[in-house]
């Protein structure tokens, strides 16, 4: 699972008065097909996430389900290495999406052409809720607590502006913790919060693939508004 099924590594003899040696990076490509949950009007429901990253640089990357239903990957702000996509919140269902094998097929920018797959298996995580979300004046911060679940195997924090750009995003924390800080460090690029200005917290739960470190199974997610400075 997650093998690249094409291997590319050329090794050209050039003959003259001596020869010489070139050789192609050996393309990896991983990706991974996971089930989103979250509670919507206080009812769970799915979704689908798809993410792909690699060693070489990617121009486009679909995942195709058995069924044939095809699902596009957009880049993280042109970054070759790195595509995903999610279902949106209103395509979200109460029935779990399709399982089995996903097959992404991965274009690079040479135009090389590559597929690799990922079997989805149904696993899911239950949405928890955030029992304190709010902006602590005396330390500057907003602090969050949620409820303990022992189906993920970390979880991380995500802090979005009013265009839903993430402007923070925290280390991974362990399954045990229950409580975080948006405060000094974990803010992407040189970003200040603005006074006033509305944020939504995202709380990200992660179950890994069995055996696999790398690779996701499902990600339950919850969001609260809360605003900085207030």
């Amino acid at each position: 699972m997650n093998k690249v099924s094409i291997v590319c590594g050329i090794l050209a003899m050039i003959p003259a008065l001596f020869s010489c040696q070139s050789e192609e990076v050996l393309p990896i490509v991983n990706s991974d097909a996971l089930i989103l949950s979250q509670k919507i009007d206080g009812v769970t429901k799915y979704g689908l996430a798809f993410h792909t990253y690699a060693n070489v640089a990617m121009a486009g990357v679909n995942a195709r389900s058995e069924s044939g239903e095809v699902y596009k990957l957009y880049s993280y702000n042109d970054y070759v290495l790195e595509f995903y996509t999610e279902m949106d919140e209103a395509d979200f269902t109460t029935s779990l999406p399709e399982t089995g094998v996903y097959t992404f097929s991965v274009t690079r920018t040479n135009g090389e052409e590559l597929t690799v797959a990922d079997e989805l298996t149904g696993i899911t995580i239950e949405p928890v809720e955030l029992t304190t979300c709010e902006y602590e004046a005396d330390n500057n911060r907003i602090h969050l607590v949620w409820d303990s679940s022992d189906q993920e195997d970390y979880s991380v924090v995500v802090l979005r502006n009013s265009e839903g750009t993430r402007v923070y995003y925290s280390s991974s924390l362990g399954s045990s913790v229950v409580s975080a800080n948006i405060s000094s460090s974990g803010w992407i690029g040189d970003y200040e919060p603005v006074f006033g200005e509305s944020y939504t917290v995202e709380l990200g739960l992660y179950a890994k693939e069995d055996g696999e470190d790398q690779f996701l199974e499902a990600k339950a997610i919850t969001r609260q508004t809360v605003v900085w400075g207030e």
